[in-house]
Parts: structure tokens; sequence; C-alpha cells
């Protein structure tokens, strides 16, 4: 399929708009999808009945009309989904009659929607179809959805209809999310385990993912309100936790001693040290491909898709240590991935990483430290080396440096040092 092509059929009046034209179906199969959205034309023998061609290339029929000071389009269906040219403008004359009489269809056609389909139905929708039309969104976020409306808002509200939800339904939701009702240790496969936790940070994520399907909705016209807007949770606690270079130390050997007696995977030890010695996120090393890994020159290459500014800066660029490169290149190359699943080996080793860390926690007495402190470090020591932050901002590819500066953190003797050594040069300059 061509997208660059213009419709040979139709010449251009503007952005979005082409010559009207008398549709038929030979007419409608030669329009071709363009670059940069969809665009619509209009029939020449019955006012209101368009077909929108969208950048995936399927044919929408729609009509156009107005109910007061109101402006309704009414989608009809898509080209061979099973319309027919004619077909559709019989639907359209149909449409267009009720509109003479007094009637709202595209508001009779939202009611009924809403009425028979549940948000539980809703959800299945959106993670199947949201990401055909969201293209810029990461499957980390889509992963991130899935995780917060499977196990947190269908359990609280998949059963009500969707045309019934209110934002008072959604604001409790949230409330019980954050006091942990969802909370649930569930079976997933054969030996694997799902800990689905509440609290606060789980309830802003799911009211987030809430928000966002429910503005789905609205842009596929399935409902016509949001009953998830406007609703706000407090900020949390800003973290300050980080390691030590003796608690760094203490972390290496202990990797070193479980690995040594059985208890933990080198994999899964491999993936530790990875995260402190560049800083990555855990995704970024967890499903690290071997295309991904360039030795020559000295770096980690991820398209964009693989980052979490993909969509704003595009691809990212990890530089690796003399010891990050050894780790990487003592991985077996048996798959595509770096650090494979144990079994088939065709999916990135995913299954139980969260137990093994804090497994390992425990072992070095590592109180509070999450996997994602880990880059934190990386962050904190940098600047412990007075590296600049702008450099270390790039190398965490982050979009700013403000994104960083929340990373760093600067400890009481350190901070009274600065102190002393700023007072010392103000007194010295004014004196």
């Amino acid at each position: 399929m061509n997208v660059h092509a213009l419709p040979a059929a139709a010449s251009r009046l503007d952005r979005r708009t082409y010559r009207p034209t008398f549709l038929s179906d030979a007419f409608v199969e030669e329009l071709e999808p363009i670059l940069g959205g969809r665009y619509r034309v209009w029939d020449t023998t019955l006012k209101g009945f368009n077909v929108w061609v969208h950048p995936s290339g399927r044919r929408t029929y729609c009509v156009h009309y107005r109910r007061g000071a109101q402006t309704r389009w009414y989608v009809i269906g898509s080209q061979g989904e099973p319309w027919t040219a004619d077909e559709a403008r019989i639907e359209a004359n149909r449409i267009l009659g009720a509109v003479e009489r007094g009637k709202d269809p595209q508001a009779d056609k939202q009611q009924a929607r809403r009425k028979a389909l549940t948000v539980s139905r809703l959800i299945d929708l959106y993670l199947r179809d949201g990401p055909k039309s969201r293209l810029g969104k990461r499957d980390g976020s889509w992963e991130n959805d899935r995780s917060c409306l499977v196990w947190h808002v269908r359990p609280l509200l998949g059963t009500l209809a969707v045309g019934d939800v209110r934002r008072s339904d959604v604001s409790r939701m949230v409330k019980a999310v954050w006091e942990g009702q969802t909370a649930v240790t569930v079976k997933t496969k054969r030996q694997g385990i799902a800990r689905v936790r509440g609290g606060l940070e789980v309830a802003r994520r799911t009211l987030c993912s809430t928000q966002g399907m429910f503005t789905w909705a609205i842009e596929q016209e399935i409902i016509g309100t949001h009953p998830a807007r406007g609703i706000r949770l407090p900020k949390g606690v800003m973290r300050d936790r980080h390691l030590s270079l003796e608690e760094a130390e203490r972390l290496f050997a202990t990797l070193s001693e479980m690995e040594r007696a059985g208890q933990l995977s080198a994999r899964y030890g491999d993936i530790f040290r990875l995260l402190l010695l560049t800083g990555a996120r855990k995704m970024e090393i967890q499903a690290l491909r071997w295309s991904e890994v360039d030795i020559e020159g000295r770096q980690l290459v991820l398209p964009a898709e693989r980052t979490k500014s993909g969509a704003r800066s595009g691809g990212r660029r990890i530089p690796l240590s003399s010891h990050a490169i050894s780790i990487i290149a003592r991985q077996p190359q048996t798959s595509d991935f770096v650090f494979p699943a144990a079994r088939a080996g065709v999916s990135p080793f995913t299954t139980g990483l969260q137990k093994a860390w804090e497994d390992v926690r425990v072992r070095a007495a590592l109180n509070e430290v999450r996997m994602h402190d880990l880059r934190h470090g990386f962050a904190s020591f940098a600047l412990t080396n007075n590296e600049n932050i702008y450099a270390i901002s790039r190398v965490l590819g982050h979009a700013s440096a403000r994104s960083t500066e929340r990373y760093l953190h600067i400890d009481g003797a350190r901070a009274g040092a600065l102190s002393e050594r700023t007072g010392a040069f103000i007194l010295g300059y004014a004196g």
C-alpha cells in the first residue's frame, strides 16, 4: 500500500477534503491513504453522505448532519465490512430521513452502545484496538495499562455499563486501589505468581490508564462524556534512597556469593549488575537484543519504541564501560535476546526477576532499595565523581536535565562541605 500517494480519483480542496464525486465501489476502492491523517470525499447525489479514508487504508462511510447548533457525524461502516457504496447510500438516506422527523440518530446510537457495552468489554476493545490508533505509545506503556485495567479497574467497575459510569464511580474505584482492596497474589502459568499491590502510586497509574481509556472511547465515539476527567490524587513523597559506595560493594559481593551457592541465576545477577553499571531502565536491559549491542562502538543502540522518551527524542544510545561489556560478552548467543527466557528462548527472561531482587536485597541488607534505585545509584555515583549533570542526563536518556535532578542526591557531609566552600568564597570576595 502506497501511503505517500495522493488519491488518483479525486482532486484536493484542503488538508482533509477532496472534491465531491459520485461514490461507487470502484471509486472508493481507488482511494489511497496519505501521510498526515485521514481525509474525506463527499458524495454529489446525497447531501451529507461521505467516505473517510484513514492512514491504515480503511474506508468508512459516514453521514454528516446538524441537530440544532450541534454537528453530528454518524458512522455507517467500512467499505466491504460489509458495506457497499450503494448499501451505505441507502442507510444514509434512512438516517437523514430520521433527522428530518426530529430524531437524532447519532445520540440514539451512542446511548444504545453505552447501555450494551460494559467497562470490562471496553477494556478488551481498548487493549486490542488502542495500539492501532496510538502508534507513538510504547509497548511498556500498553503493558502498564493492561496491568492496571485488568487487575484493578475490571474487578471494581467491569460489570457497569459504560454509559452508566459516573465520576463518583471512578473516584471510589481509585480510592479502593489506594487502600489495597484489589491487592492479590495469583498463580500465573505452572510455577509463576503475580503479586498485585495497591497504594497511592498504583492508584495514580490506574487513574491515568482509566483516563486514557475513556479519552480513547470518546475519540472512537463510543461515549460522549468523560467520567474520569478532573479527578486528582496527591503527589507522592519523593523517594530519597540511593546506594552508598559501601552498599554497592556489598551488592556485588552478595550477587557473587548467591551465584556460587546456586541461590541465584547468573542471568539475574548480570541483569542487576548492568542496571547499576549503565543507568539503564529495567526493560532496556531485561529485553535487550543482540542486534542492539554494539561492542565495537562500546554502546547499546535502542530504537525509539524501546525507550521511554523515544517519541520525542528518537532512539537511545547507552555507553558501556569495560566491565559492562565483559558482562554482555559472556552471555551465550542462543537467542535474539541477550537474556532469553529459560525454556523457549524466543522471549526475554522475565519470570521471577522481582522475586530474585527481593532475595538479593534482603541478603545484602539493602533496606527499601528498589530495582529502579540501581538506576538512581548510577546517577548519584556519577555526580559524586564530579560528572556534569547534562552529560549524566544524556547517558540516562532523559529528555531534559530537569528530569535528571530528581535522581541526584547529595548526602549531608557533601552538602555541608559545599556550603562551607561557598561561604568562604563569598566572604573572601566580599571582605
